[in-house]
């Protein structure tokens, strides 16, 4: 069913109209209790493989289900402002058009989640909330990113070249199609990366997923990509993949944070990864310290050594991985990966 139709049919729709056939994903909490969530911050989910009775009829195949964990003591106000980030923006294409590599909302409902209607959902009630927001969206058939990397690696093998350049350009397209509406990701990463079975011919898809730390520059009417950080706040998600002058910066008056490259550079993190496949390491000898960052220390690929690749794909590494922003190639280079 085309995505229009699909969000038509499931329009209105609750838990009860959905057969929920297995969970497929969690994020940083363990059934049972609150033990593992102690020094936890944000929005956590459980996501399931789902099938609406609604549009089943109409020929719509197995949907994804993201229940939002709403965490007492953590999260307050209404569900709808709790979870904006997470699905508002992804609902409304006026501010974010749709695109084939950025996942889209198809319905959103307030429901009660309990263990008798998901599996593997067994909380206490006093530390989680039984009504929450759920979001429905496409199903991604082949799993994230991170899963195919550690089952490619393990098995002591790496990417096909022309496999990863296709994945590679399908990426930086959607951080080109987010920078047209002046949005950051701020979290891209091997986890928030799904692959999905594409048409007929069975093209591979890769689509980029979890918003909960995006940034809206036009919406919060900011100059550029320039975001003031007069006192501590959130830079966005793993600081392994954020830029330098993102991490680095200290809060003060005068503070600007800009934002305008860091999703190329996380980009060229998880290319430097899987270029150097089982062996990868910091892409910097200098250590996990964006302050102590230089060009001079960075590690070249060996590319003997690992999955025969090209010296232009390393270049694109090397490119999207300069400290300097100025200096930095940005998402425009998807014209010279996709060869």
């Amino acid at each position: 069913m085309e995505v229009d139709a699909l969000s038509a049919a499931l329009a209105g729709s609750k838990l009860a109209d959905y057969d929920v056939l297995r969970k497929i994903g969690g994020k940083d909490v363990t059934p049972g209790g609150m033990a593992a969530t102690a020094t936890m911050h944000g929005v956590c989910s459980y996501v399931y493989t789902v099938r609406s009775r609604r549009a089943a009829a109409a020929g719509a195949g197995e949907l994804a289900l993201k229940v939002m964990l709403n965490l007492l003591g953590e999260q307050t106000g209404d569900l709808r402002e709790q979870f904006e980030s997470e699905y508002a923006l992804l609902r409304d294409v006026r501010r974010l058009p749709r695109h084939q590599n950025i996942v889209c909302c198809l319905h959103v409902f307030d429901d009660l989640a309990t263990g008798d209607r998901l599996p593997g959902y067994d909380f206490d009630p006093q530390d989680v909330a039984e009504r929450t927001t759920f979001v429905v969206m496409p199903l991604c058939d082949r799993g994230d990113l991170k899963a195919e990397m550690k089952r490619t690696f393990r098995a002591g093998e790496f990417f096909p070249e022309p496999r990863l350049r296709k994945l590679m350009a399908q990426l930086l397209g959607a951080v080109l199609h987010l920078k047209a509406h002046r949005i950051v990701h701020r979290d891209i990463k091997a986890d928030n990366i799904m692959l999905q079975s594409g048409g007929e011919e069975g093209e591979e898809r890769l689509v980029l997923i979890d918003f909960g730390q995006c940034l809206d520059c036009a919406l919060f009417e900011l100059s550029g990509f320039r975001m003031p950080l007069p006192v501590q706040m959130p830079r966005g998600g793993a600081p392994g993949f954020l830029a330098p002058e993102v991490v680095t910066p200290r809060p003060g008056p005068r503070t600007v944070i800009d934002y305008e490259k860091n999703d190329d550079w996380a980009v060229g993190m998880l290319l430097y990864s899987l270029l150097a496949g089982p062996a990868a390491t910091n892409p910097f000898s200098s250590g996990d310290d964006p302050r102590r960052f230089a060009d001079a220390d960075y590690q070249p690929l060996d590319l003997g050594a690992g999955g025969g690749y090209s010296e232009g794909l390393a270049e694109v590494a090397r490119g999207l991985l300069r400290v300097n922003p100025a200096e930095r190639m940005d998402a425009a280079v998807r014209t010279y990966i996709y060869i």
